[in-house]
């Protein structure tokens, strides 16, 4: 019994001290120990050795740290409160620095760039600045891509936010891609958004305004979208087409598209446009319409609310008015709906004080309120039509033309 008793004993003290080991390497620590402050020098690093993918990255007061040499880690932490800094390339060379899971940036620290304008910034999990981020420093830029599996956010109270290009590389399900920008401070270059998947969203009370897209003619595809939840935000437009395959959603602030009368919002098969408040300007038309939903309000819409103005000569696939928080559609134009109307309980739809006119293609489903002033509401589609509803639905001017 004394023999079995010492043998276990000897096994937990083994299987104590392996966890030891292997729990101190999960976590590199700058110290300086090599005398220099290049990141690729294993002697700079506590325990020695210069970090790997697995492992967690803290670089503290008063150090300043180069980044010489392209590296993956699995979160990085800069700066203790008061100080601290991380520099991206050097010698004009290209570093790349992909970080799986978060960065933070702390207050008085610094993350930036150098070198000759061609470094890159990968980022798995969130990014959190109370410091300095400065990624567009003259032509020594770096761009930043967030390729996460789940919703991502930039946030933080530092004085610098500062992007040269950002790419939205979400690979999450829908409603769990989103990359949310609501940091304090935001700047970004002209032209900074590249999606390849997910969905950029502009919350926050910062002021932006900027062209969006690196082309003159975005196409935003169906796996992407942008989202703009911001008063302060204003998308410029710029001397192209857009082309809608995906989404594009206004809960608040301003998406011009185009500068010309000759440009348009090419609205394709499938493509989602909400505008649930701000502004949607389109300098030519909305053209192409096949599908597709334009819906007044949702869950964030104001309390008390407001009219929303539907001021479209471009036709409409369907139209929606949303229940939540009671929104009303006003129509500011005569609007063509190639598809259904529907009027959701507690929501509104108004002919508006300038008595515009109404063309339906398909079904009209009143369960809120329809409010019909001096307009003609005209059905003119080429298959059976209903009108139904639970609500009660009053026509002013009526008139059939199948």
């Amino acid at each position: 019994m004394k023999l079995f008793t010492f043998r276990i004993s000897r096994l937990f003290f083994v299987f104590i001290g392996l966890a030891f080991h292997v729990h101190s390497y999960a976590q590199k620590t700058w110290d300086g120990g090599a005398g220099t402050n290049n990141w690729g020098d294993g002697n700079n690093w506590n325990p020695n050795g210069v970090p790997t993918a697995a492992q967690t990255v803290t670089i503290g007061n008063t150090y300043t740290v180069i980044l010489n040499t392209s590296t993956t880690v699995a979160s990085l932490t800069i700066g203790g409160g008061t100080s601290g800094s991380l520099t991206i390339g050097n010698n004009n060379t290209d570093r790349t620095l992909t970080v799986t899971g978060n960065i933070v940036v702390n207050a008085g620290a610094t993350l930036n760039t150098a070198g000759n304008g061609g470094n890159v910034i990968n980022i798995g999990g969130n990014l959190t600045n109370d410091g300095t981020f400065d990624m567009n420093i003259g032509t020594a830029d770096c761009d930043v891509t967030f390729n996460g599996a789940a919703n991502q956010t930039i946030s933080g109270a530092g004085a610098t936010t500062d992007f040269n290009r950002i790419t939205v590389s979400n690979t999450g399900a829908a409603n769990n891609n989103i990359v949310e920008i609501l940091p304090t401070n935001f700047t970004a270059a002209a032209g900074f958004l590249t999606l390849t998947r997910g969905i950029i969203k502009m919350s926050g009370s910062y002021t932006f305004t900027n062209t969006f897209f690196n082309t003159a003619s975005p196409t935003i595809n169906s796996d992407e979208g942008i989202w703009l939840n911001n008063a302060n935000v204003t998308v410029t437009g710029q001397g192209g087409d857009t082309y809608l395959y995906g989404l594009i959603r206004i809960s608040a602030g301003t998406y011009n598209i185009g500068n010309a009368a000759d440009w348009w919002l090419w609205y394709q098969n499938g493509a989602i446009l909400t505008i649930e408040g701000g502004a949607l300007n389109v300098a030519g038309a909305i053209t192409t319409v096949t599908g597709g939903t334009l819906q007044v309000g949702n869950a964030s819409s104001p309390v008390p609310t407001f009219n929303y103005w539907i001021n479209s000569t471009a036709p409409l696939y369907n139209l929606t008015i949303n229940s939540t928080n009671s929104p009303t559609g006003e129509i500011r134009a005569t609007t063509t709906v190639l598809n259904d109307v529907t009027i959701n309980t507690g929501g509104g739809l108004d002919a508006s004080i300038n008595n515009n006119n109404l063309f339906v293609g398909h079904d009209f489903i009143n369960n809120g309120t329809f409010t019909q002033r001096a307009a003609t509401v005209t059905f003119n589609g080429s298959v059976a039509q209903l009108i139904t509803g639970s609500a009660s639905t009053t026509f002013h001017n009526f008139t059939v033309n199948k």
